[in-house]
């Protein structure tokens, strides 16, 4: 096969999913796991589709019909003009791609095990209360917020990143939507045990937490130490 023959295959490929998209990795938070695993199924159909086409027998191209000077009668190579080459390079791609959806959705469902592997479906569910809380403060990327005396700060924690990781395995739609759980967070343990920090990368998103935080907070004074 030749090197244009090959690099028309590559361009099919790229046909096959549009605007390039076999050259792109999928990332698990683009979606939820259900319509990654969705998508899966949907590539993976039409994957089969492109080998039933590739597998149907077709004439061969019409030498007659051909021109240009070339003693086998093609302008390029034969193998261009073969179309089971064009199925099957949009097979190849279809499934490929189908693969990283599936393995997008595993990631996504793995990820809510072990960040909720204590807690039952109900609670996951559950938008966790941010409290008692007795100081928010604002720090690069986010809020650090501190806890009351005598609350467990990593009871909180625990149930504020399983419900992160809950909304991520939901593609953060209305059936997870939190006001403070929004894609692109990050909550984590401050420095002081009872800190909790909640960060984005994103500008915008840190600075919505700011707003956020202090409106879903319950804030107290002081508390028992």
């Amino acid at each position: 096969m030749s090197r244009l023959t090959v690099k028309v295959l590559i361009s099919a490929m790229g046909l096959a999913l549009g605007c390039g998209q076999s050259n792109q990795s999928v990332k698990p938070t683009e979606m939820s796991a259900e319509a990654n695993r969705q998508q899966a199924q949907n590539e993976s159909a039409a994957a089969n589709r492109e080998l039933n086409k590739a597998n149907t027998p077709t004439a061969p191209p019409n030498l007659a019909a051909s021109g240009g000077g070339n003693p086998q009668g093609y302008y390029y190579d034969i193998g261009m003009y073969d179309a089971k080459n064009q199925h099957l390079a949009r097979a190849s791609a279809l499934a490929a791609h189908a693969q990283q959806h599936e393995a997008a959705a595993v990631a996504l469902e793995k990820f809510e095990e072990s960040e909720c592997k204590q807690f039952p479906a109900s609670t996951r569910a559950a938008c966790p209360l941010l409290g008692p809380v007795t100081r928010i403060t604002d720090v690069a990327g986010g809020v650090s917020v501190q806890v009351a005396a005598g609350t467990r700060a990593d009871a909180v924690l625990a149930h504020m990143r399983c419900h992160l990781a809950f909304a991520k395995a939901r593609g953060f739609g209305a059936a997870s939507a939190c006001p403070l759980y929004v894609k692109g967070i990050e909550i984590r343990g401050g420095v002081d045990p009872r800190t909790i920090e909640i960060l984005s990368a994103d500008a915008k998103v840190a600075r919505n937490i700011q707003a956020l935080s202090r409106e879903e907070a319950i804030l107290v004074q002081g508390g028992a130490e």
